[in-house]
């Protein structure tokens, strides 16, 4: 199965790329531009965003784990919910969600907000999830 990787275009994305990649995964990623994306060989690119359903039911075709690594930006949550939501009616197994440290503590900072309602979105929705909070 494949995995689909949001964000792939950013810092962390690269890099959760190029180690699925060595790990022999077969990687698709998720860009608005693809003639500006720049990947290795192999790697599966659909065009679209996080708040385009049909982009992403595309993109989730055949899709068993995905990397949400979306960006801070005025509608992130949307991001997350709209994704979330299609990533269950694909069918998705796994879900690999990029948070912030102490995203439950913070909650009175908007991105630190939004991060952890995504947590709690996932937790509700019963994905089998790995929540990421870096520091």
């Amino acid at each position: 199965m494949t995995i689909l990787v949001t964000g792939a275009t950013g810092r962390v994305g690269r890099h959760v790329v190029d180690q699925l990649l060595q790990r022999g995964a077969t990687v698709r990623v998720l860009t608005r531009d693809p003639a500006k994306a720049s990947f290795p060989t192999g790697v599966d690119v659909a065009k679209g965003d996080l708040l385009d359903i049909d982009a992403l039911r595309s993109a989730f075709k055949d899709v068993s784990t995905l990397f949400l690594l979306n960006a801070v930006t005025g509608d992130e949550f949307a991001q997350a919910i709209i994704t979330l939501n299609v990533a269950r009616e694909a069918g998705v197994d796994r879900v690999v969600y990029l948070s912030v440290f102490e995203a439950d503590r913070a909650v009175n900072v908007p991105h630190f907000a939004v991060k952890f309602g995504a947590e709690r979105m996932l937790v509700q929705m019963d994905f089998s999830a790995t929540i990421l909070r870096p520091t």
